[in-house]
Parts: C-alpha cells; structure tokens; sequence
C-alpha cells in the first residue's frame, strides 16, 4: 500500500490560498501597505513550481515502483491520469469561455482557437503557452506535460547516481534555455522543459524519502525548521541582496520545506483543514480568477475603492466560493462516475445474477 504522506496537504493548502491572493491582489490592483506578508502574497507567484516539485514526488509515490517494473498498463496510468483532472478543467474551461463571451474582450477565433488548444491538454509543450482564456491552466499544461513524459522520466530516474545525473542535466537545461530564449532579459517559463528541473527534484525527494523520515522521526522539530527556513529564504529574504538566481532559490527554498513535511504527521500540518484546503488545492487554483471576475465587481459595489477591507473582501470571498464550487463539483463527478457504473454494471447482465 503506498504511503500518504499527510504534511504535505498543509503545503499544498497553504501554497493554492497565497497564489489566489496574490493574483488577486495583482489583479485587483489593491492598494494595501508594504509589510513582511503583502512581501510573501506578491512573491508567490513562484509557488507554482513548488506545485511542480509536489507533482513529481506524488506521482513517484503512485507510480514509480509500478512504471518500473511493469504492474500497470500505459493504457490503466494514462487512463488514471487523465480521469483526475479531466472533469473538473472541462468544467471550468466552459466557465471561462462563457465569462469570455459575455465581457467581449476576444473575437470569437480567438475564444475558439484557445478553447481547443486548452481542451487538449497538451499546451505545456508550447514554446510560450500564455493563454487570454484560462490563463491560469499553464501550469496544469506543465503538469498534464509531465504525465506524458513520466514513464521516460523513471527510466531517467531509476536509481539515485541516475537521479542526480538528470537533475544536474534538467537544471543545465532550465538555464540554458532562459538564457537562449529570453526576450528583451525575459524568459515565459509556461514551458515543460524550464520546469523539469522542480520535477526531477520531487523525484529525488522520493528516492531519498525514506532517508528523510528516518532523520526526523526522532527529531521533528528539524523538520519545522527546515519548513521556517525555506518559506525565510523565499519570501523574506531580499532578492537584491541575495545574489543567486530565481530558479536555484526555488530550488532550495521549496526543497527544504517538502524535506521538511515529510516528518512524521503533525498535527499542525495533518488535520481536518489542511485535509479539506490540500484536497482542493487543484481545484481551488484552476477556478479562482473565473470566481473573482464576478465577485470582484460584487465586492467594489459594496465596499468602494481598492483598500484592504476591499481586498480581504474580495479574496475571502473568492476563496470560499472556489471550495463550495470545488465541493459541488466533485460530488456531481461521484455522482456521474457512479451512475455509470451502474449503468455498465446493469448493461453486463451483473445485477440479476446478483439476486
């Protein structure tokens, strides 16, 4: 049976709201004081490749030992794959198609064109895949990217020297590629290849887990401070004082705080909410923006101008109505899934012979 690895939901958890609140506040374009957590909302727009990272070491942890030595069909892991993000994305890319039509911004080639180039999940192979509908849903582009790759990914990562080779080559790649492709000093990281490298990291991650755990069991609160440590070096640090580049300090910053959360399960990080915010963390990041579009304009209606009262409106409502769609949302799902299966069942003659 495969180990969950609970901490991890207060990560995911913690990550999606800080995203929302800083595409909010960009958004938006709030005018809230400077002080050390604005600091961190606006910086964590990078907590998108910690998204990445978790995306490599969860999926090793589903699928890596069966990848490799044969227990699952390539037909049964795309299929899984596929069935867990499919309903829900449909779902909301109708949601921004709709919301794009009514406000008239797009033409309707444009709306189409994108529509399609997001319905087929495989825009994270896009040199530069910067969408007006959906624009959010490079990074799942990114993320469905890594599915594709991921069986060539185990075999790159089959052991530990392997492991290491390809992320040294996966970071050699990132830089080159920023360096080579970069426009006016700006590179559009919306790209499989400028991520891989948080990837491999998860993979690593994964392959040394065992190492982790045992290193903490007995000395939990290392692993609190790794987690400090890393959000520190993140979001409070100076970046001009720091001196090292953005996609090193990712690496480092988001590789201590999953080493972190794999201690033992804390209850601070292993509980009811960060259950709930970690289970919905996907949906919660594809849904937000298409959520705040209606509320926005709700909220300037009753709380006028673009101050702080203004902003945590916006945002907790936002928020919440992201998790009750998310919630509705995935019941309807259950409800269809088993339905039909019902049906499959019925339609195979299984339901007399059970009698």
């Amino acid at each position: 049976m495969t180990k969950r690895y609970n901490n991890l939901d207060a990560v995911r958890f913690i990550s999606s709201i800080m995203i929302v609140m800083m595409h909010i506040l960009i958004n938006g374009r709030y005018a809230v004081p400077g002080n050390m957590l604005v600091t961190a909302i606006k910086r964590a727009g990078s907590m998108v490749n910690l998204f990445f990272l978790l995306s490599g070491f969860s999926m090793c942890c589903g699928y890596y030992r069966k990848i490799l030595d044969g227990s699952i069909s390539i037909t049964e892991f795309y299929k899984k794959r596929y069935g867990r993000i499919a309903f829900f994305f449909y779902l909301i890319l109708a949601a921004y198609v709709v919301y794009a039509v009514i406000e008239g911004s797009l033409s309707p080639g444009t709306i189409a064109q994108e529509a399609f180039l997001n319905s087929t999940l495989m825009f994270g192979f896009l040199p530069v895949a910067e969408m007006e509908i959906a624009s959010v849903a490079w990074t799942l582009g990114v993320i469905f990217s890594f599915y594709i790759i991921f069986p060539f990914f185990v075999f790159l990562m089959r052991d530990k020297r392997h492991g290491w080779i390809a992320f040294a080559v996966s970071i050699g790649l990132s830089f080159a590629l920023q360096n080579r492709f970069a426009v006016d000093g700006v590179a559009v990281r919306t790209n499989i290849l400028y991520e891989l490298c948080f990837f491999v990291l998860g993979g690593l991650l994964f392959l040394y887990k065992d190492q982790i755990g045992s290193a903490l069991k007995n000395f939990r609160v290392a692993g609190y401070i790794m987690i400090a440590a890393g959000a520190a070096f993140l979001f409070i640090a100076p970046l001009s004082k720091i001196g090292m580049d953005r996609t090193l300090q990712y690496l480092i910053g988001f590789g201590m705080i999953t080493a972190g959360a794999l201690m033992p399960d804390s209850k601070l990080l292993s509980n009811r909410v960060t259950a709930f915010g970690g289970k919905y963390s996907f949906e919660l990041y594809l849904s937000h923006m298409v959520i705040y579009g209606a509320v926005g304009k709700i909220v300037a209606k009753i709380i006028p101008g673009n101050g702080v009262a203004a902003y945590i409106a916006a945002s907790a409502v936002t928020i919440v109505a992201a998790y009750v769609f998310a919630v509705l949302a995935n019941n309807a799902h259950e409800a269809y899934r088993k339905a039909y299966r019902t049906g499959m069942t019925r339609g195979n003659g299984y339901e007399d012979s059970s009698r």
